[in-house]
């Protein structure tokens, strides 16, 4: 989506300056998407280690007793 809507922009923006280039302004490449799915992983897993390590320092009991699995 991010292709055809960088292709569309850039016809629109051919229509309306004189002077634009006649080289693609937007090049889309392989690796890009690839780079956001890699960074998209890293970013979740390290928002989810930080609440599952302190879940795996409780016992059992005290996060069912505490409310919300917090230390009161």
């Amino acid at each position: 989506m991010a292709a055809a809507g960088g292709r569309s922009v850039e016809a629109w923006l051919r229509a309306r300056l004189p002077f634009a280039p006649t080289d693609a302004l937007v090049r889309p490449e392989l690796g890009t998407p690839l780079l956001c799915i890699l960074g998209a992983i890293l970013l979740g897993f390290a928002a989810g280690s930080l609440p599952a390590w302190r879940a795996a320092r409780l016992s059992p009991v005290e996060a069912i007793s505490t409310a919300g699995g917090g230390r009161a």
